[in-house]
């Protein structure tokens, strides 16, 4: 029995290209830019290697109260000894945390409701968890945002 399957051409890639859908086969051993993406088509594979991401924030929040804040914390309450990475990283904990008090408290995510309390069950033997974990994730998220908006800030101080 001879190999001939693994030496046969990949078959044809259907690539998008303006309005119409053409089928063009691609050689997959060549090295080229063109080859290497197959989600691409030749054109776009060639240019994504000149691609420069240019991100900007327009939010009035962000200009105004985040970007200051935390600015403000990098400059006059963060170490400068202190790695950017770090600060992140402890924002991060901040959410593990939060999502494990939401797993805890919530771990169907239906505790509360009327289907949970189940038939029936108007006395209030079931107990409702707490709405604190929720009002903890907010704040959670809000610390994690200024951590991770201050580890720029700290890594050009």
């Amino acid at each position: 029995m001879s190999d001939d399957s693994a030496t046969a051409s990949p078959a044809p890639l259907l690539v998008k290209s303006s309005s119409t859908i053409s089928s063009e086969s691609v050689d997959y051993s060549e090295s080229t830019a063109a080859g290497a993406y197959y989600y691409l088509c030749p054109r776009a594979a060639k240019a994504l290697p000149q691609f420069k991401y240019h991100g900007q924030d327009c939010s009035l929040i962000y200009k105004h109260i985040l970007s200051p804040l935390a600015q403000y914390i990098v400059d006059n309450w963060t170490p400068t000894w202190a790695a950017p990475n770090s600060i992140t990283l402890f924002g991060l904990c901040w959410m593990v945390v939060s999502y494990g008090l939401v797993w805890f408290y919530y771990p169907n995510m239906d505790e509360g409701s009327p289907a949970a309390a189940g038939d029936g069950d108007v006395d209030g033997d079931k107990t409702v968890p707490p709405l604190w974990p929720f009002a903890f994730t907010s704040i959670a998220m809000l610390i994690y945002q200024t951590l991770d908006n201050m580890d720029g800030k700290q890594s050009r101080k």
